[in-house]
């Protein structure tokens, strides 16, 4: 069995969350009426927690996935990158949700709104990101 390296899946997964600390970061600051820098802060906290966890994520999904389907990271169904994507999001909620309470100072009911907009948005982006990164980066058998 191929998988990913150590350091393809560290790379994979700051790359992951660079291109979405830029694109949401703004859009999280606006939802929340924070000022930009509480909100980077805040979404650079989740991320540094995500890239840890997703690694983990990645490589546990992956293993299991091929010992299930026999497939390869790359070689997801539709099936298989929807309940990913879904799985994926519902974990971060347990990282993202009390970072947001500590640095936000919203009650809970925000940080969870908050949670489920960006889970939503964030498993569309999961999808379509490893989609493109699996299609550009290939396990080789």
């Amino acid at each position: 069995m191929s998988q990913r390296s150590a350091r393809e899946r560290f790379a994979q997964a700051v790359l992951y969350e660079v291109i979405a600390l830029v694109l949401l970061t703004p859009v999280y600051s606006f939802a929340l009426d924070l000022p930009m820098d509480n909100s980077f802060a805040t979404m650079l906290m989740i991320s540094v927690a995500v890239v840890i966890w997703v690694w983990i994520y990645n490589t546990i999904f992956d293993r299991v996935m091929f010992a299930k389907t026999g497939r390869l990271a790359h070689d997801k169904t539709t099936r298989l990158r929807i309940l990913h994507a879904g799985l994926y999001e519902l974990t971060v909620t347990f990282i993202a949700v009390p970072i947001i309470l500590v640095m936000s100072g919203k009650p809970i009911w925000v940080a969870l709104l908050a949670d489920i907009g960006f889970s939503m948005i964030f498993a569309i982006y999961t999808y379509v990101f490893y989609l493109i990164y699996d299609r550009l980066r290939p396990v080789r058998a």
